[in-house]
């Protein structure tokens, strides 16, 4: 495992490993006003719905959530009600919307839920305490610690944390040394193209029948993307068990399941803006790509 303090220097490594860039997680899809802080309870993910998040994160398969175990986090430990704050531009110096615990013991788990991340990089946030940096605890999918390493954090988010691993990342735990709140921005994860896995077999070309995309424009300046993949019904005898595709829209790669007996499976993907193009990546050779559209109104 390789630890870096510099994002260009950690994303040059991730490229030469032939790792492929997966997600970047910035936190501003949250509706706060300049200059606030609020309360929400854990967790915060795709799935969330409460404020300053009502549509939740844009970012599937990442959850943030606060930990009661704080600076022993062996395990995910989550306070629930109230365990998380987000702020906005403003708030303490912030220049970017944050979230991060919201009591002073507990620590911050960023839980990765794909199969397939083996590089993490984000910028360390450490408010309301002394300011003496954060320590950073990298556990793989199966919750064994791989390491530890201290890193300078502040609330600007000025510093950098970055870790490529030689297995898949699970969680990230950040604990505030100085008694402060901490958390991570503009996480970054990194899949490894040639270990891509799936929840199952990938399904076979001649059973795609056709995936189709669009974008409902939502505001001035992104929109809502939705892709819906069918398939035939299979040709072999039995039920049409699940099977998987994996799609790249733009940089980023996404698996989506057909489950048992169903003959269609969608994707939606908050605030896109601009031209997003889609790719069939897994099975390949299949032609079946859609037009690309264009998020922009």
């Amino acid at each position: 495992m390789v630890w870096f303090d510099d994002r260009a220097e950690f994303e040059s490594e991730a490229k030469n490993r032939q790792l492929r860039r997966n997600f970047v997680e910035d936190l501003e899809s949250s509706n706060l006003p300049p200059n606030r802080i609020m309360a929400m309870a854990d967790p915060l993910n795709s799935d969330s719905r409460t404020q300053p998040y009502p549509d939740g994160l844009p970012t599937i398969g990442l959850t943030i959530q606060s930990n009661i175990r704080g600076g022993n986090p062996v395990q995910p430990d989550p306070r629930g009600a109230n365990g998380l704050a987000a702020a906005s531009r403003g708030w303490q110096r912030a220049v970017s919307y944050i979230v991060f615990d919201n009591t002073f013991v507990d620590s911050c788990d960023v839980i990765l839920d794909a199969p397939n991340v083996f590089a993490v990089g984000a910028s360390t946030i450490d408010a309301l305490g002394r300011q003496q940096g954060v320590q950073i605890r990298v556990f793989d999918r199966d919750n064994n610690l791989l390491g530890m390493m201290a890193f300078e954090a502040d609330i600007q988010g000025t510093h950098f944390a970055g870790v490529i691993a030689d297995v898949a990342v699970g969680r990230i735990n950040v604990f505030s040394v100085g008694s402060g709140v901490e958390g991570l921005d503009n996480i970054e994860g990194w899949f490894d193209q040639q270990r891509r896995e799936c929840d199952f077999e990938f399904e076979t070309c001649r059973n795609i029948r056709k995936i189709k995309a669009k974008c409902k424009p939502k505001d001035d300046l992104r929109g809502k993307f939705r892709m819906l993949a069918r398939r035939k019904k299979s040709s072999l005898p039995g039920p049409i068990v699940s099977r998987s595709i994996l799609v790249a829209i733009n940089e980023d790669e996404f698996c989506l399941n057909f489950l048992e007996n169903r003959k269609k499976t969608k994707l939606v993907l908050k605030n896109r803006s601009g031209v997003q193009v889609t790719r069939l990546l897994q099975p390949p050779g299949c032609n079946k790509d859609p037009d690309p559209v264009d998020c922009q109104p």
